[in-house]
């Protein structure tokens, strides 16, 4: 008996200081979303650039260009894919001469589905998903403003109409899109979680992003890790779009996993069988 609760009592603790669960998000954001508040998918794109990585050609790789940039203006960067899907509609686009050379927001309402309805929210909800093209020289300051948004709560708001949008660290679902810039960065310092911290959805869609990111990510107690990838691979609206029109609606993770390699292979052209084991979450077997 004893060896049984000493086992039990060393399983409870390992649970207790390991990352949050994807159960544990929605019912954070269930309590926003009754007290009034959007959803909120808070996407960073560093722009691909050609001094960093192989991008196609001079107009695909320019990273101060989101009209040409392969990762915004193509059929698979985001203002292509979103372009595609009618169920988000554009109301923002603001564009600029800062780090982030291009922001842009889309909106979807939302019907409760059973997960919603577990956790109270029983009418229909708006959410957003804002996009941040950052010019590709600047890829460093994109990785430490997802690491700072993972690691604490930024109190950064955007305006959306008369509606005052909560993004950064106070998003529910947190995004990386691009380049894999800690390959080039080997001594980055991933800062300490603060206890400000809002348990929130983290997607790195990189190349080889498990294998550099996860036992970072899941060092932060309030972060719960629901996409990252396994090999090489073109960081694409099209599997982020899946993993948030499906977080949105309240997915599971073998959900959000099986939507993202879907949406992936079709702009692709790839067979799914072939996809599959580039991405991973906790439902994969590839996870561990």
């Amino acid at each position: 008996m004893t060896v049984r609760i000493l086992t039990l009592a060393i399983f409870l603790a390992a649970t207790k200081s390991s990352a949050s669960t994807l159960d544990q998000v929605y019912e954070r954001a269930a309590k926003d979303i009754k007290a009034g508040k959007p959803l909120v998918i808070h996407v960073i794109v560093p722009l691909c650039d050609n001094n960093s990585v192989q991008c196609g050609n001079n107009k695909l790789g320019n990273g101060d260009n989101a009209d040409t940039n392969l990762y915004w203006a193509t059929s698979g960067g985001f203002r292509g894919w979103f372009a595609k899907k009618k169920y988000w509609k554009q109301v923002k686009r603001v564009v600029s001469r800062t780090d982030i050379v291009e922001q842009i927001v889309w909106t979807k309402q939302q019907r409760p589905t059973k997960t919603w309805r577990k956790y109270g929210v029983t009418r229909p909800f708006r959410v957003y998903l804002i996009a941040e093209a950052w010019r590709g020289s600047k890829i460093e300051n994109a990785m430490k403003r997802f690491a700072e948004n993972i690691s604490a709560s930024t109190n950064r708001e955007i305006l959306v109409g008369k509606v005052a949008v909560a993004i950064g660290g106070d998003s529910h679902l947190l995004a990386y899109v691009g380049h894999n810039g800690w390959m080039d960065f080997p001594k980055f310092k991933w800062p300490k979680q603060q206890s400000t911290a809002k348990t929130k959805a983290v997607i790195a869609i990189a190349c080889l992003t498990k294998s550099w990111l996860k036992d970072h990510i899941i060092r932060y107690k309030k972060a719960a890790p629901v996409l990252l990838t396994t090999s090489l691979l073109f960081a694409g609206a099209h599997s982020l779009e899946g993993a948030a029109t499906t977080f949105a609606r309240g997915g599971n993770q073998r959900a959000i996993l099986k939507k993202s390699i879907s949406n992936y292979a079709i702009e692709q052209k790839r067979p799914v069988k072939r996809i599959r084991k580039a991405f991973t979450n906790p439902s994969a077997k590839n996870w561990k």
